[in-house]
């Protein structure tokens, strides 16, 4: 059974991510801001209603600080300082919720 389309953009946005997190250049917690302008584009509306939760959650995860200024005409993302000052556990849970959307958004999801 194929996946309902309308999550298709929810899809190909976690699957971007995917790739992000996987072939970005630096560690893990170095790629994972990457992924916050490639799942921004999605809104919570575009997934499953039982993945939306940790949908969510990733969300809040990326966007917990607010950006410092680093320079005269330099700034960091919401993203790069929220993951700055997360803990690697969480940013491990943050890169494992993301597969886990990836996942079931790509293995025939259905809806009932």
């Amino acid at each position: 059974m194929a996946m309902d389309r309308k999550y298709h953009k929810a899809e190909l946005a976690f699957t971007r991510a995917i790739i992000a997190l996987a072939t970005g250049p630096g560690n893990m917690r170095a790629r994972l801001p990457s992924v916050y302008p490639i799942l921004a584009v999605v809104s919570s509306h575009d997934l499953p209603e039982t993945l939306r939760e940790d949908f969510d959650w990733i969300m809040q995860k990326l966007t917990a600080r607010e950006p410092r200024f680093a320079g005269p005409t330099v700034w960091e993302t919401t993203a790069d300082a929220s993951v700055a000052r997360m803990r690697t556990n969480t940013a491990v849970k943050v890169a494992q919720r993301i597969a886990y959307i990836s996942e079931r958004l790509r293995s025939n999801f259905s809806v009932s």
